[in-house]
């Protein structure tokens, strides 16, 4: 199954033409947040989410969405801050916002710990791992072998998508789970993802 990942657009409006275009040639879309900044350019996230019409998106806000609104206005992505979903046999889970400024909006740190078993997860959160990761800017293996102690979540994930950070992309391990950290789509970066095996491939808007 083929993902779309996209983070950080922050209203950027060549994306409103770019978008519509690939969309159809995923199973699924995973939007890590920042949509807008605090809510503009107005009525952005709503044309980003009519794109999403007969799609599977699942998204999760970031530091300048204003996730309380939107969890009411867009119909077509669906939120998955705090919740663990399934689809087409994989799972995902989401923990949105930031923790240095909407923690009280996003509910997902309460509701998934360390604690809870997240293991074959796709993670998907605005915010990356706070660990001082190296990332490749090419696509790596993930080997248990490497694994070392996760200070989040004890059951990890196969992989964690996450934006937030502009001057940060590439792939990174945290053991065996694969940290894809996203480069912003408002400099007209994405990527794409095999989600049967995890494979990643960088991409730019032409």
């Amino acid at each position: 199954m083929k993902a779309l990942l996209i983070s950080d657009l922050h209203g950027d409006q060549k994306l409103l033409r770019f978008l519509p275009k690939i969309v159809n040639d995923y199973d699924i879309i995973l939007c890590a947040g920042d949509l807008t900044n605090f809510g503009q350019p107005e009525g952005y996230a709503e044309l980003i989410d009519e794109i999403m019409i007969d799609k599977t998106c699942f998204w999760v806000s970031g530091n300048n969405d204003t996730q309380q609104e939107y969890q009411y206005r867009l119909k077509n992505m669906q939120n998955i801050d705090g919740k663990i979903v399934e689809y087409r046999g994989h799972k995902f889970a989401g923990l949105g916002g930031s923790y240095q400024n909407y923690e009280a909006q996003n509910f997902g740190p309460s509701l998934i710990g360390k604690d809870s078993d997240l293991s074959g997860c796709v993670l998907l959160s605005h915010i990356p791992p706070s660990l001082k990761l190296k990332y490749s800017p090419v696509d790596i293996v993930c080997h248990s072998r490497l694994r070392r102690a996760n200070p989040l979540i004890n059951n990890a994930p196969s992989a964690h998508i996450c934006g937030h950070l502009h001057d940060t992309a590439g792939v990174a391990c945290i053991g065996s789970t694969k940290v894809i950290k996203l480069a912003p789509a408002k400099f007209g970066e994405y990527a794409e993802m095999d989600l049967d095996n995890l494979q990643v491939d960088f991409k730019k808007v032409k």
